[in-house]
């Protein structure tokens, strides 16, 4: 049970960064904010004030910039990927 309610934690507390991190961004971004708007109104017309998660998981321009707000402000440790060989590619640095 422990663990149910530290995995429930990490994610809640991920998730509040992310949105805070992604709202912060559009305030610092009008431009970025009044494009986003336009698609999310578009969405809206066409299926209504609760679109299905297919439909909002299809917003091109919201993925992008809930994307580069992970980029910018990743909510937890990255998991680094390291060679177990050297490996070279264009020769020795000089």
């Amino acid at each position: 049970m422990a663990q149910c309610v530290l995995f429930f934690a990490a994610g809640q507390n991920t998730t509040s960064t992310v949105l805070a991190f992604t709202l912060y961004l559009l305030a610092l971004h009008p431009e970025v904010q009044a494009k986003l708007r336009e698609e999310a109104d578009e969405c809206f017309k066409q299926h209504g004030p609760d679109p299905s998660l297919d439909v909002v998981s299809k917003l091109k321009y919201l993925h992008g910039v809930v994307s580069e707000s992970l980029r910018m402000f990743p909510p937890g440790p990255r998991l680094e990927r390291s060679s177990p060989t050297t490996t070279t590619f264009w020769g020795p640095p000089e």
